[in-house]
């Protein structure tokens, strides 16, 4: 009787990371900045959290450079912490040797320079000997900017948003919209629908890196979400900001914000010796597929 070969599973979220003015050489600049945060062993401290740093500890090139695979690893920092005899309560020296790191554990990441985006795996692994823990998306967010703004020119800045679920901009397109909140910036790529390629060019025609405002309807009560400038806002919001949109529903009026729905998606893999190569293509598929 043949063996049933057991398909295994990663989900990951993504994040779409962008210089800002847009640069021209595009894959090879965003390239570059990731294998230098790589090359320099650069310490992260994320904001109230002195007691760890984070640092890319793995990065792979993967077909010549179409993708990145990448482990961010959390550390301990023994200088923040006392070492306690449990029978004297007396603090003693510090046992451990200077050249030893505390690892507290590690997020994969596959990241693709054509398209500027990151999969930050959330449940699974693609390489098993991996340590981790669930991916904190924000703090992921967080050390991703970190990491992109120290390597960048003076005048440019890093933004790193984070993608959303289709559902949500879907259930604000099928209800009537009272009122929406959003803030959005403009893209670095081509991968763009004509509603939010609309948007997307009067921003960069316009220099305007951020965009925030609220949308209210007229005497009608209602704002209109075929036209232009609200549907542009609201493709642009998927990968490049967030909305907050009061419905009209048939349930009644509700409030839905994006950023409470970051987009997960799956890919799945035999669990044997190509299960990593596989991972990669599945990824790589995705991020680069059309939105």
């Amino acid at each position: 009787m043949a063996s049933i070969k057991r398909k295994i599973t990663v989900d990951f979220y993504k994040l779409n990371v962008k210089i800002l003015p847009v640069v021209t050489d595009n894959p090879i600049r965003y390239a570059s900045i990731v294998e230098s945060w790589f090359m320099r062993d650069q310490a992260i401290i994320t904001k109230g959290d002195s007691r760890h740093y984070y640092a890319l500890r793995k990065l792979q090139k993967v077909d010549d450079g179409k993708s990145y695979y990448g482990v961010i690893t959390k550390y301990v920092s023994f200088d923040k912490i006392d070492f306690i005899n449990n029978e004297t309560k007396k603090i003693i020296p510090r046992p451990i040797p200077d050249n030893v790191e505390g690892r507290v554990s590690e997020y994969e990441f596959v990241f693709v320079p054509e398209v500027h985006r990151f999969a930050i795996i959330k449940l699974g692994k693609i390489d098993s000997d991996v340590k981790r823990i669930g991916a904190p998306l924000g703090k992921m967010q967080e050390i991703i900017k970190i990491a992109f703004d120290t390597h960048l020119k003076v005048g440019e800045q890093a933004v790193v948003e984070i993608a959303q679920e289709n559902f949500v901009f879907e259930e604000i397109l099928n209800n009537d919209l009272l009122s929406l909140v959003f803030r959005v910036s403009y893209t670095n790529d081509d991968m763009l629908p004509e509603g939010k390629e609309l948007m997307d060019n009067l921003m960069k025609q316009g220099h305007i890196g951020d965009f925030f405002g609220r949308l209210k309807p007229d005497n009608t009560g209602i704002i209109n979400t075929d036209e232009g400038l609200t549907r542009g806002i609201l493709e642009l919001a998927k990968e490049n900001g967030m909305v907050k949109a009061t419905l009209d529903t048939e349930e009644g009026q509700k409030t839905i914000n994006s950023l409470d729905y970051p987009s997960i998606s799956t890919v799945e893999a035999e669990n044997n010796t190509s299960r990593f190569t596989t991972f990669l293509r599945g990824i790589y598929e995705n991020l680069t597929r059309k939105k």
